[in-house]
C-alpha cells in the first residue's frame, strides 16, 4: 500500500510539472455568442474576443473564412511567455469588414475595425479593410461626423500584429502610448484614408511610444496612402524608441493631387525624441 502511495504522488509531481497543452478554439461569421468555441459550434467573433473564461494563456483561436461585418474590440489577455494566438484558419481567408459602421460619439478603440485593449496577443494573417465606397468628407479635420472606421488600434502592452492585410480604412494601423512593447511585422497596409477640403488624411502607421520600452515596426510594406506612410507624431506624448527596420514604403500621398504626404514622418511635434 505504501509503494502504491508513493507511487502515485511521484505521479502527481511528474504531471504537476509538466506544461499544460495549448487549447484551439474556432471562430465563424455564423458562429453565436451560444457557442462552445468548438468546430462544431464556434462562437461569434465579439464572444470570442470578449476572453470567455475558457480561453487560457497560449491557446490559438481560429477564424474560419468569411465576412465579419461591424466593428471589434478584444480584450483577450495572455502573458509574455505564453501569449494568445489569433490567427486565420489555413487555406481560408477571414476579413473583418467595418464598412457598415459609422463610429460617430463613438470611444476611440471603438472606432477601429479592431480595437485592441487586451494584452500579449498576436493578431495573424487575416484581413481588416472598410467596404464603403465614400472616400471624401466634406467636413475638415482628423476626426469629422461621418468619418470611416479606421483599421486596427493597440492600446495595450506586448501585442503583436503578424502579416495582415490592412486596407480601405480610415487609417492602417494606431499605435498609440499604453501600447508598449508592441510589434508591428510583415503586414501588407495599403489604401487607407481619405479626402478632406483641407488636406487628405489617413496614415498606413500612426505611432506614439515612451521610453524605455521599444516599439518594433520591421519588415512592412505600406503604399498608397491618402497621406502619410508611417507617422510618428505627437504635441503631447513621446514618440521615443520607434525601430523601423527592413519596411518598404511608396506612392504615399499620391492619390490627391497636390497632397503632401510622404513615406515615413518621425520625430515631428513639440518633444525630445530618444532613439533606441
Amino acid at each position: 500500500m505504501w509503494r502504491r502511495r508513493i507511487s502515485e504522488a511521484f505521479l502527481g509531481l511528474l504531471l504537476a510539472g509538466r506544461p499544460l497543452v495549448a487549447a484551439e478554439c474556432f471562430v465563424s461569421p455564423t458562429g453565436t455568442d451560444r457557442g462552445s468555441g468548438s468546430q462544431k459550434a464556434p462562437w461569434s467573433l465579439g464572444k470570442a474576443l470578449s476572453h470567455p473564461g475558457t480561453v487560457k494563456p497560449g491557446d490559438t483561436i481560429w477564424l474560419r473564412g468569411g465576412r465579419y461585418a461591424g466593428v471589434f474590440t478584444s480584450y483577450l489577455t495572455g502573458t509574455a511567455v505564453a501569449p494568445i494566438k489569433v490567427g486565420q484558419y489555413p487555406g481560408e481567408r477571414a476579413t473583418l469588414d467595418s464598412g457598415t459602421v459609422t463610429p460617430n460619439g463613438a470611444s476611440e478603440s471603438a472606432m477601429y475595425g479592431l480595437g485592441v485593449n487586451g494584452t500579449y496577443t498576436w493578431y495573424m494573417d487575416f484581413e481588416v479593410t472598410n467596404s464603403n465606397t465614400t472616400r471624401t468628407n466634406p467636413t475638415a479635420g482628423s476626426n469629422p461626423p461621418n468619418e470611416r472606421v479606421f483599421g486596427v488600434g493597440l492600446f495595450a502592452r506586448g501585442n503583436k500584429i503578424i502579416n495582415m492585410a490592412i486596407h480601405d480604412t480610415a487609417q492602417g494601423i494606431g499605435s498609440w502610448t499604453p501600447a508598449t512593447d508592441s510589434e508591428i511585422y510583415g503586414n501588407l497596409i495599403y489604401y487607407n484614408g481619405w479626402d478632406g477640403p483641407d488636406r487628405p488624411h489617413g496614415h498606413g502607421i500612426y505611432i506614439q511610444n515612451q521610453a524605455p520600452s521599444v516599439k518594433h515596426v520591421t519588415d512592412n510594406i505600406i503604399f498608397d496612402q491618402f497621406d502619410m506612410g508611417v507617422h510618428a507624431y505627437t504635441t503631447a506624448t513621446s514618440v521615443d524608441n520607434i525601430k523601423l527596420e527592413g519596411n518598404t514604403a511608396f506612392n504615399n500621398g499620391f492619390i490627391v493631387p497636390g497632397a503632401s504626404g510622404g513615406a515615413f514622418l518621425t520625430g515631428g511635434g513639440s518633444t525630445a525624441v530618444q532613439h533606441p
